[in-house]
């Protein structure tokens, strides 16, 4: 998919801003193409491809792939101009744009993310002979999405309004049709074509095109004028003909192009049902109003009635839609960022990684106040000269940081970004040796290389890859960094597995190196891309920096293999740091999630899986430490914190995220030896299990291409839950051990076959 670059031609001349002038960081430049190489209207395209876009592109649209037998890479044929325009309609207009669209116009399937299948984020209107012919028997989904809070049907009936108003004013005012159709237009699918959006979205982006939203709300609110003047027309039946055939055919092609990535005969039905529909609708309306103002002879009367009718569309939305909009009493926000905080020791480093980390972290220590020892530092900034030159600073609580490199050695394009493993003519380097972090980070890309105009602009190469950091093992063992129980190391060795690292992640380096262990370093993910992974501990939310490898309790979890599997390394808390762990998870807070009828979205459910989780590991291991009563307080806590009513215990979910957590609290209900509790639990899952099962098992045998879509996936990974909640019981329920059946177990072979399946399958699911 890549493109064949022929050369680059040099503009004019960028700057930069410097202390005291602007500094020349070199010619803008362009690419230049192979002619061959350019087409018309180019949609498909990834220079990287370091999120898996090729393998996206090539699922969606059927682009041809082989495995290259020497390297083990993936090659993919080039694509056409047809699949080129296939993926603009398709993906970008269909999916991404009129998806959404009628979402607020039509109705929603459910809040999962869609990636393409017919399970998940599809719209709907509640008009089963629409719906089916489209998506399969509604009737047939998992009971967990068909009671999800977002699954609104509107019946096409705000769709409807809206056509209408649109038809009505581009009949009787074009010079405001012009300007409002502009607006739509500018507001959404110009979005679509500025954007050339890649595939694979991190989440739903609806609200790129909420102006369009709100420019169709215009012509639902002409809809109300629109019912008058065609009532009150008593000469003008021309009018009334134009309406019924303009909308009715606008109302098919909306349809149509939001249908496109399903069946021909199913878009076909669902948009002549919607066509039909429209007619119905507005000759309905009409005939109402027109009756109700005697004949047309009435305006106030004719107003008033058209006013309610239309009317009852809102109220149906607000029906619909309130419980799973209603923000009023969810706090997850900031107190995830108060469990972020209360996870580190006093005086810590957090790095941040994107904004939703970082924000809600901001607001907590700005506005509330909390946690104000602890210095935020966001990656995502951290390659950019003044937020690094912030650091140097206190801010509140939080000293300042080291980052070994002066302002002048860091500003503009300075040491931006530097290829590893490259040696010099000259360099005798020892590519087995590791070498110390700081030596190399102040003395070699510390030292100055100056450019023509006498400025200073450092290495760009650097043939080091393994480094160490010394470890003062007094001082540890002081600070909390390490108890006596933990193998601290004399050097915590890694290596950069990458070929070339940016700014922001040497200054990361940076700061851990001329940390020294003084200070408690943290991160917010599992931040493995630098090679230290396996020295990060889980103190609660948030991953600390220790001189030792953490460890895993994987002997003592029957769901361990799976979780791995699942989770490409899992998140288990390490056995060395219960006490760390049981005290900050006291501090926690839920987002409201103990209040009654509080809507969490796909995206709050998998960060309050993320807290379940970390409160049942954490009780499973202190139930195998002997710990028991501290096992059963942070249940209790789980419990009371998260009701199963807001975050049910069994839910359908991509890739059975929910369900994993699922289990894994019902092993650490029967560690804790809470076999009444964890037999409840257990029984959510199974209802939720065998639901997706029979849904999986009508796609199967009625509607085998929506099947396609999800047998290489959700239908293997429900399976594998199946079988580890059952391998679960029978390892501790007393009432399950007697029909413990070994040749039913499942292999750690099979869990991460299933898991790679799963993977190479991406989130697209495929729309075939």
């Amino acid at each position: 998919m890549m493109k064949m670059v022929l050369s680059y031609s040099l503009g004019e001349m960028k700057y930069t801003k410097g202390k005291e002038k602007y500094i020349q960081t070199g010619p803008a430049r362009e690419v230049r193409y192979q002619s061959g190489d350019k087409m018309l209207f180019p949609r498909i395209w990834d220079s990287s491809n370091d999120q898996n876009h090729a393998q996206f592109y090539a699922d969606w649209l059927g682009i041809g792939q082989q495995q290259d037998p020497n390297t083990g890479q993936t090659k993919y044929e080039a694509p056409s101009y047809g699949q080129n325009i296939n993926w603009f309609l398709t993906y970008q207009t269909d999916f991404l744009f009129m998806r959404y669209f009628m979402w607020n116009f039509a109705g929603r399937q459910n809040d999962l993310q869609g990636f393409g299948n017919k399970r998940d984020g599809n719209w709907i209107s509640g008009i089963s002979l629409m719906d089916n012919a489209r998506l399969g028997d509604q009737s047939k989904m998992p009971d967990s999405l068909k009671v999800n809070k977002a699954n609104n049907k509107l019946f096409m009936l705000p769709l409807i309004l809206g056509v209408l108003g649109f038809v009505f004013q581009l009949l009787r005012n074009k010079n405001d049709f012009i300007v409002t159709a502009i607006l739509f237009f500018f507001l959404g699918e110009a979005i679509v074509l500025y954007l050339n959006a890649p595939g694979n979205m991190p989440r739903e982006r609806d609200y790129v095109f909420v102006g369009a939203m709100y420019v169709f709300a215009i012509w639902i609110g002409i809809s109300v004028l629109a019912f008058v003047k065609l009532a009150l027309e008593k000469t003008d039946k021309e009018l009334f003909k134009k309406v019924l055939i303009y909308g009715a055919t606008l109302t098919f092609l909306v349809t149509i192009i939001s249908s496109l990535t399903g069946s021909a005969s199913g878009a076909i039905m669902a948009s002549l049902v919607a066509a039909i529909l429209f007619v119905a609708v507005v000759a309905a309306v009409t005939y109402i109003v027109k009756a109700a103002s005697g004949k047309g002879s009435n305006l106030k009367m004719a107003g008033i009635t058209a006013g309610a009718i239309c009317l009852l569309v809102p109220v149906l939305m607000a029906q619909q839609e309130w419980d799973d909009h209603d923000r009023s009493q969810k706090t997850l926000a900031p107190d995830l960022a108060k469990d972020y905080l209360e996870s580190c020791a006093p005086n810590a480093i957090l790095f941040t990684f994107g904004d939703n980390d970082t924000y809600p972290l901001w607001y907590a220590q700005e506005v509330e106040g909390i946690r104000t020892d602890i210095r935020i530092i966001n990656t995502s900034l951290l390659g950019i000269d003044w937020y690094i030159n912030q650091l140097r600073y206190k801010i509140n609580k939080a000293d300042g940081v080291d980052v070994i490199w002066s302002p002048e050695q860091i500003e503009g394009h300075n040491r931006e970004y530097i290829r590893l493993g490259q040696q010099q003519q000259g360099q005798a380097i020892d590519a087995n040796a590791f070498y110390p972090l700081y030596d190399i980070m102040k003395d070699y890309l510390g030292q100055e290389v100056k450019d023509e105009d006498g400025n200073d602009v450092g290495p760009n190469t650097m043939p080091f890859k393994k480094f160490f950091v010394p470890v003062d093992k007094q001082l540890v063992y002081k600070n909390g960094t390490a108890t006596p129980a933990d193998s601290v190391v004399d050097q915590m060795a890694f290596e950069i597995p990458s070929g070339a690292i940016a700014r922001n992640d040497l200054i990361m380096l940076n700061i851990i190196a001329t940390n020294k262990w003084q200070r408690p370093i943290y991160f917010t993910a599992a931040y493995g891309e630098l090679g230290f992974g396996q020295h990060l501990r889980k103190d609660g939310l948030a991953y600390r920096l220790v001189p030792f490898q953490a460890k895993a309790p994987q002997q003592n979890w029957v769901t361990d293999q799976a979780m791995r599997a699942m989770r490409a390394g899992g998140s288990s808390v390490k056995d060395n740091n219960l006490k760390a762990i049981f005290e900050n998870l006291q501090k926690f807070e839920f987002g409201g999630a103990n209040k009654k009828g509080v809507y969490f979205d796909e995206v709050n459910r998998q960060y309050l899986l993320n807290i379940r989780g970390i409160f049942a590991e954490a009780a499973g291991n202190l139930a195998d430490a002997g710990k028991t009563d501290e096992a059963v307080k942070l249940l209790n806590r789980e419990a009371a914190g998260i009701s199963p009513e807001n975050l049910p215990y069994g839910m359908t979910s991509r890739y059975s995220q929910h369900n994993q957590t699922g289990i894994l609290l019902t092993e650490a209900y029967y560690k804790a030896g809470k076999l009444d509790q964890a037999r409840k639990v257990a029984e959510d899952i199974k209802k939720d299990i065998a639901s997706q099962r029979s849904y999986y098992e009508y796609l199967k045998a009625e509607k085998p291409e929506f099947y396609a879509g999800l047998e290489h996936t959700e239908v293997i990974l429900n399976e594998i839950m199946n079988e580890v909640l059952g391998q679960v019981e029978q390892q501790y329920d007393p009432l399950k051990k007697a029909a413990k059946n070994p040749a039913q177990e499942i292999t750690p072979e099979a869990l991460l076959k299933a898991a790679d399946s799963a993977k190479k399958a991406t989130a697209a699911d495929s729309a075939k």
